[in-house]
């Protein structure tokens, strides 16, 4: 049994469909386990519950030769789910000698001409694992460097204002 971040549908009928999870790493992705489903709306069901933990899923043809049931779960041991106490999108780099996970910084900075580079990353401490933030570091200079950290809720809150604002800003209405 894996402690999965998402839920299967298991109905314990013969699997008709393979669906290979991948998560996002900084170098590429990474094939983390294949998951066997029965119907349709079983693989569809699968297929969904995987993307709404942030994974991706692909539906592969099952061989022939290969006898699954429904709900049953293969986790490659040099994936990404088989190693536990690191969310998906952890960066797995001395996690606790930092004291926190991160994920790779993602820049947003449109055309790259700004005068401020801007990049956001998750953070979520491994003292306190239930609460994901979002890590802005704004840099002017190389020695001028502000970090702000804001809860995830939060910061898609801010987003959702950021694009009002951008509305405005272009004489639409919201």
């Amino acid at each position: 049994m894996h402690n999965l971040p998402f839920t299967l549908p298991a109905c314990d009928q013969p699997a008709t469909a393979r669906i290979e999870v991948y998560s996002t790493t900084p170098t590429g992705e990474s094939l983390d386990a294949a998951v066997y489903a029965c119907t349709n709306q079983h693989v569809a069901d699968a297929m969904a519950a995987i993307r709404l933990a942030g994974f991706t899923a692909h539906r592969t043809p099952l061989d022939v030769d290969v006898q699954r049931r429904c709900g049953a779960v293969h986790v490659f041991p040099t994936g990404r789910l088989a190693h536990t106490g690191h969310p998906a999108w952890c960066d797995r780099q001395d996690c606790a000698g930092r004291l926190e996970h991160r994920s790779p910084a993602l820049p947003a900075n449109p055309s790259g001409g700004e005068l401020v580079d801007v990049r956001v990353a998750l953070v979520q401490l491994t003292a306190a694992p239930t609460v994901t933030l979002i890590e802005v570091t704004f840099t002017d200079t190389p020695t001028d460097v502000v970090v702000r950290v804001l809860p995830l809720g939060q910061a898609v809150s801010l987003a959702y204002r950021v694009l009002e604002l951008n509305d405005v800003a272009k004489g639409r209405q919201r």
